[in-house]
């Protein structure tokens, strides 16, 4: 995949898509890339959840590598995650009430 990386990333610079003004002096920042093949399906979701939280807590992997293979980045869940902590819950009659069910008191 690196040699197909490089041609698209080497395209788009040469056709103006991508500004690279300092590509001479950080080519690698530009050229270099991980590439992870997409994770298997699993029969039991479960159990291959299971197996990558022990890999995870026995230090043979990381959450970026794990995130990565779902085909997301790191950077995408923890901002998900914040905005989810920071999110005011929602209670059951808040959307009650939102969506007309719930009791008006008559």
């Amino acid at each position: 995949m690196r040699p197909i990386w490089k041609q698209v990333i080497t395209f788009g610079i040469l056709n103006g898509d991508i500004a690279a003004p300092d590509l001479e002096s950080n080519t690698r920042a530009y050229l270099s890339a991980s590439f992870l093949p997409p994770k298997f399906l699993q029969v039991d979701p479960l159990k291959a959840v299971q197996a990558d939280m022990a890999e995870l807590e026995a230090g043979l992997t990381s959450r970026r590598k794990l995130i990565a293979e779902r085909g997301y980045s790191i950077e995408e869940i923890d901002a998900e995650r914040a905005a989810n902590i920071t999110a005011p819950k929602a209670t059951e009659t808040d959307s009650d009430n939102k969506s007309g069910n719930g009791n008006s008191g008559v």
